[in-house]
């Protein structure tokens, strides 16, 4: 299965973006992830028509999918932030 990834990102040239963001990856997929969590309460929130809808809305914002998301990414940028520190010499 290795060979074909592989194949597919030579001819399709996703092998040179995928080497080009090395380093990246990290922070490209938590802030991907915390955009799309963000989205979808926003558009949630835009929603609301009164006070009550609002109250229901923070009364389970905990449990909420969109907002465990948000959190898994601000966490998975600050564990690549402290892998980037761990790893960089000290002055």
């Amino acid at each position: 299965m290795n060979k074909i990834i592989n194949l597919v990102g030579k001819w399709t040239g996703a092998g040179v973006l995928w080497e080009r963001v090395n380093g990246y990856k990290t922070k490209i997929g938590a802030v991907a992830l915390m955009l799309s969590a963000a989205a979808d309460l926003l558009t949630r929130l835009a929603a609301i028509p009164d006070f009550a809808a609002l109250l229901k809305f923070v009364k389970v914002l905990p449990a909420d999918q969109s907002w465990i998301a948000l959190l898994a990414g601000i966490a998975a940028l600050g564990l690549g932030h402290k892998m980037e520190k761990a790893n960089t010499p000290p002055k």
